[in-house]
């Protein structure tokens, strides 16, 4: 699999899918490390490493029959693979675009997206874990 490079430091830096900037390795969680672009804020996350991030239930998977030539992105390749990431909805109706690599099935996340699919996870009724979040600073 090729996410398995990131377990081998120093063997293969990634980069931003969409800038092409040297992405920074971060442990959000005990478990779960992720790969944060520091120009666009961009995070990618290792198939299995939302689930994992979030503690929720919900398919990451792409399914393959729903993806179209026009979704494919040839412009933004996969930091792992090196193959076109597809554009898609994150869960039906969630009206939230990611980006994801149909070999690995790795998922890039905008900047602010990740605050999305919590948003939207919560709202159709699926508990999430934000203990890893930040504090959020209060407005004065």
């Amino acid at each position: 699999m090729c996410a398995r490079d990131r377990r081998l430091p120093g063997i293969r830096r990634r980069k931003c899918p969409k800038c092409g900037v040297e992405m920074q390795d971060k442990k959000l969680a005990r478990f779960v490390n992720v790969d944060i672009c520091p120009k666009c804020e961009g995070i990618w996350f290792d198939h299995g490493e939302l689930k994992e991030l979030l503690q929720a239930r919900f398919s990451e998977r792409a399914d393959p029959r729903t993806l179209l030539p026009a979704d494919r992105d040839a412009d933004c390749l996969c930091p792992d693979c090196r193959w076109p990431l597809y554009r898609r909805e994150f869960m039906r109706r969630s009206n939230i675009e990611i980006e994801q690599c149909i070999k690995c099935a790795g998922i890039f996340l905008d900047a602010g997206e990740v605050d999305q699919v919590i948003a939207f996870l919560k709202s159709i009724g699926i508990e999430v874990n934000e203990e890893w979040l930040p504090p959020q600073e209060e407005d004065q």
